[in-house]
């Protein structure tokens, strides 16, 4: 097409046929298409006109990263128009630009959904512009189907245009609040501050009216800190700092406050004052205060109309200590109720909020999914690997997923890769021709298997008791049935003179070493009254059997026995 003389020429951007394809499943399959490229080429340095059925460009020179998708919206007799552009870096210089298309993903084809061109555009090296690299923009418009399913930015892209950045700059000056996270200036809680001096009394401070039942208020309230500071100017000493929260409406009262610094005992109390409930703080300590006081507010405050606002923060006095100096109100003492709140600190000193408004978890926004967060977080962190080669007992006789049973079975090294690991690091890994040769002594060992492919398990079915190894002991020994050496006193009609024993406590063997009993195999005497011990499984046959106690012999000691299965943790569980 070089021969196309240059005012015939036609340039712009369209739609492929596979661009067109993809919108229309996209929105069908509500699946997005990514556009991810901007292609450039200089179609060989000739003139190119787009085909909507072009799957490549003439001659690609680069990719360069979308950073701006714009969408015109189309309205009853248009349709709607994308704006794609991308940058071209510094340092692709030295190319002439006359073809180029955006490349796009979707359901994991990538291929060219749109294809433009251009008069001859020539960027230059900075060598040959007066050492200066001009920003070059690449911005194809093109009509779409539909922009349902068009991704409108490539999150990856971390590069502006100088239009893009100036754009946005005016937008985010002219905004009424472009930084919802800091107070605009004309909401900037306001700081307030007033002064008592009340010498050994003790004070109360008004906060709002008190609705109750019955009442018809409308709403006043605070919501702020307040902090109670004394000294000069130059030095302070906080005697009280707290976040309060006051409200009453209609005929309820909320109140709330958290003390962060307590030097003077402030609760909450109503009282009359001036013919009129108020919800005040006021000084539980019985002894007066010496106090000059500097009050410090920071929040907001409103009193609803029919009160006077006057009253709200004021500081009246209702008793003192000093004879000399009178409260200035003295009646208010005996209308003050205190309110039965859990206001300051429990009794390990955490602060909490007064029974009045407790709040409560679900009620504090994002928690709950944040605690389900942190659990499922720290369920992903615990790896079952720390059990492997664990020990367990089941109450039925199928294993678990993950459990084998702990009889001596052979295992392949590969296939059981885990509990080999574990296996062949420790000390009780044996020869299986030595286990083999005595099974009982070796029953707490890993066998070596075939000595290259195969291990095998402990064998913990053979009757052993399993505790922990005594000092002294060495681990995964086994040792044989034993009864403890003992003596038995045994019962006697006579005493034995001379030898100072009681009836009751003859021993077998005498101080000097004098046996005084001998073995019998079968020793059942019989005695005119009392038990005998039986010593053999004889014991007394039914025709003389007078209470004696005859023991339940076995070929075994033990006690009372459940037999249940003992299975191992190889940890080879499929996700």
């Amino acid at each position: 097409m070089a021969d196309i003389p240059e005012s015939q020429q036609q340039y712009g951007s369209i739609l492929t046929i596979a661009g067109e394809n993809a919108e229309q499943n996209g929105k069908l399959l509500k699946k997005p298409i990514e556009f991810t490229h901007i292609a450039i080429g200089d179609a060989n340095d000739t003139y190119v006109q787009p085909d909507r059925t072009q799957s490549a460009l003439v001659h690609e020179i680069a990719r360069l990263p979308v950073n701006v998708v714009d969408v015109v919206e189309g309205t009853q007799n248009t349709v709607p128009t994308l704006v794609v552009e991308a940058l071209l870096p510094d340092t692709l210089v030295n190319v002439v630009i006359r073809e180029f298309a955006v490349v796009a993903k979707f359901n994991g084809n990538t291929y060219l959904h749109a294809v433009g061109n251009c008069a001859r555009v020539y960027v230059p090296a900075p060598q040959n512009n007066g050492g200066e690299t001009n920003e070059v923009a690449v911005q194809m418009t093109f009509t779409v189907t539909s922009v349902d399913p068009i991704v409108m930015i490539n999150p990856n892209v971390v590069t502006a245009s100088r239009e893009y950045v100036n754009k946005q700059m005016a937008a985010h000056l002219a905004a009424v609040d472009p930084h919802p996270q800091y107070a605009l200036k004309e909401t900037v809680l306001p700081l307030e501050s007033f002064r008592f001096s009340r010498h050994f009394q003790r004070m109360a401070l008004l906060l709002v009216p008190f609705a109750q039942k019955g009442d018809r208020y409308g709403k006043s309230f605070i919501s702020g800190r307040l902090m109670f500071a004394r000294g000069a100017a130059d030095y302070s000493e906080r005697l009280l700092d707290i976040e309060i929260t006051a409200k009453s409406s209609y005929e309820i009262t909320n109140y709330n406050m958290l003390i962060y610094k307590e030097g003077w005992s402030l609760r909450f109390c109503t009282l009359e004052y001036q013919g009129e409930t108020w919800l005040a703080l006021y000084d539980v300590s019985v002894g007066g205060n010496a106090q000059d006081a500097d009050i410090t507010f920071t929040g907001q405050r409103e009193v609803a109309s029919g009160f006077n606002a006057l009253n709200q923060f004021r500081v009246i006095t209702f008793e003192s200590t000093d004879p000399i100096t009178q409260p200035t109100n003295p009646e208010v003492k005996d209308t003050i109720v205190p309110l039965i709140s859990q206001n300051v600190k429990d009794a390990n000193g955490n602060q909490y909020f007064s029974d009045s408004y407790q709040p409560g978890i679900g009620s504090v926004k994002g928690l709950s999914t944040y605690l389900n967060t942190l659990e499922q977080l720290a369920k992903s962190k615990i790896s079952t690997d720390i059990l492997v080669g664990s020990i367990v007992e089941f109450s039925t006789d199928q294993p678990r997923p993950g459990f084998v049973k702990a009889q001596r079975v052979e295992l392949s090294r590969a296939a059981y890769s885990k509990l080999w690991a574990v296996a062949e690091t420790t000390s009780n890994l044996t020869e299986q021709s030595v286990i083999d040769s005595d099974p009982e002594t070796y029953a707490a060992h890993f066998g070596t298997g075939d000595g290259e492919t195969t291990f095998t398990t402990p064998n913990f079915h053979l009757g052993h008791f399993r505790r922990g190894a005594k000092d002294g002991v060495a681990f995964a020994t086994a040792e044989g049935h034993a009864v403890e050496f003992h003596y038995h006193n045994l019962p006697t009609g006579t005493g034995a003179s001379g030898h100072n024993f009681s009836v009751y406590g003859i021993p077998d063997v005498m101080p000097d070493g004098t046996k005084i009993w001998t073995r019998g195999d079968s020793f059942n005497p019989w005695v005119s009254s009392g038990q005998i011990a039986i010593t053999d499984d004889t014991g007394i046959t039914a025709n003389n059997n007078t209470g004696q106690i005859v023991g339940n012999w076995a070929d075994e000691t033990r006690p009372d026995t459940a037999n249940l299965h003992v299975f191992i943790f190889h940890g080879e569980i499929a996700a």
